[in-house]
């Protein structure tokens, strides 16, 4: 059975598809519009989300004093909010969704999976997280597409014999032991061990490898590894639904309550203003936890098909 999420990314990819001149699948639109309610309103909620791009989604502010020369364009004219938002996260994040149908073998949408592969190694999914498998006769290697993952590979011994690695970018980690996790974001992987030692190794970084012993973590950035005040049980916070912000940007902290709720949240380009966020959420209550970031930071935020949460 489909998810909601999985149903509204694939009505989107249907809109933007028909939206060709040369478009020529009406019969598996038809097939696909024809599996339920569901996926005909999600349809239909995509289709508005379109028209929106021609017809702006809200007023301007009607007071003079609603509005700042100093404040971002997205406030001063708030008409120009809907077709923005939308066009961004079709670029953000239906587009890349289509991708990740393509090159996943395992990928979640707004639930954590727990995955047992060939050899006995088991990976537990965050919410919109992705792998691919990539085992060879000479390495098991993951590649962890996007997101958050818990891995508990099976230790090299007598009946295994090749090394177990994930690779993220051009990093990868070599388990030589048991259970660690990695978390992509932002243009970040944070690794940390869990149990026993992992390897870390940045393809464009020379030297040996690094060596985490466990409870230790470190943060890749721009190809530098960084040290990372992290731990076993903050690392594992989101096992036990919690959302832990860590000075993270605004737009980071969007990308991440992004994951646990139920449709997409964008931060609108400029409105972080490079401020950083530390909180713990709930990730039960993902919407709540918007709301609050938002507040904080004196920002607005709105409901559109498609687009979903949009802070401006």
């Amino acid at each position: 059975m489909q998810s909601d999420t999985e149903i509204e990314e694939q009505a989107a990819d249907w809109v933007v598809r028909s939206q060709a001149e040369d478009f020529d699948a009406h019969a598996a639109l038809a097939d696909w519009l024809r599996r339920g309610a569901d996926h005909r309103s999600a349809f239909e909620r995509a289709r508005e989300a379109w028209a929106l791009l021609d017809e702006g989604a809200f007023a301007a502010p009607s007071r003079e004093d609603d509005l700042d020369e100093r404040a971002p364009y997205w406030r001063l004219h708030p008409g120009v909010v809907a077709a923005a938002a939308i066009a961004t996260c079709l670029a953000i994040l239906i587009y890349p969704a289509v991708s990740l149908r393509m090159t996943a073998d395992y990928r979640t949408a707004g639930e954590t999976e727990a995955v047992r592969l060939a050899d006995g190694s088991e990976v537990l999914l965050d919410h919109r997280t992705a792998i691919k498998v990539a085992y060879s006769g000479s390495e098991r290697r993951l590649v962890l597409l996007r997101g958050q993952a818990h891995f508990a590979p099976t230790a090299v011994g007598p009946n295994e014999a090749r090394p177990f690695l994930v690779q993220v970018g051009d990093t990868s980690v070599q388990a030589l032991g048991t259970r660690f996790n990695v978390n992509t974001l932002g243009g970040m992987t944070d690794i940390t061990a869990i149990e026993h030692q992992i390897a870390i190794k940045v393809d464009s970084a020379k030297g040996t490898p690094r060596i985490l012993n466990p409870g230790e973590a470190v943060r890749v950035r721009d190809g530098t590894l960084e040290e990372h005040g992290s731990s076993s049980a903050l690392a594992s916070a989101w096992q036990q639904s919690r959302i832990i912000v860590d000075r993270l940007t605004l737009e980071q902290a969007a990308e991440l309550l992004a994951r646990y709720s139920y449709q997409p949240v964008t931060l609108m380009p400029g409105a972080g203003g490079g401020r950083q966020v530390s909180a713990v959420f709930d990730a039960r209550r993902s919407e709540q936890a918007v709301d609050a970031v938002a507040a904080e930071y004196g920002l607005r935020v709105r409901t559109l098909p498609i687009a979903g949460t949009i802070i401006f």
